[in-house]
């Protein structure tokens, strides 16, 4: 299967830099997003892309919400919850 996002201009912000490696995740996360929509739509991936294409802003907002879900796993699953007593 190809990557979706190799049919769309786009640019990644990368916001610290350990994103990086997170970076091949992202691309398989926004396009599972596009099928996601596309189907919840009742349209194929590829207009959805085109959607995309007439309006770069939607895969800022697509990439600024997976990103923001990952961060909050990460921080989540990184922290420690320390009582005040």
């Amino acid at each position: 299967m190809h990557s979706i996002i190799k049919d769309v201009n786009c640019e990644v912000i990368i916001i610290d830099p350990y994103a990086d490696v997170e970076l091949l995740d992202m691309v398989k996360d926004i396009d599972a997003r596009i099928f996601e929509i596309s189907r919840m739509y009742g349209i194929t991936p590829e207009m959805m892309i085109q959607e995309i294409q007439k309006n770069p802003h939607l895969l800022y907002s697509l990439n600024q919400q997976i990103m923001s879900q990952k961060v909050t796993k990460f921080l989540l699953d990184n922290s420690t919850i320390i009582s005040k007593e």
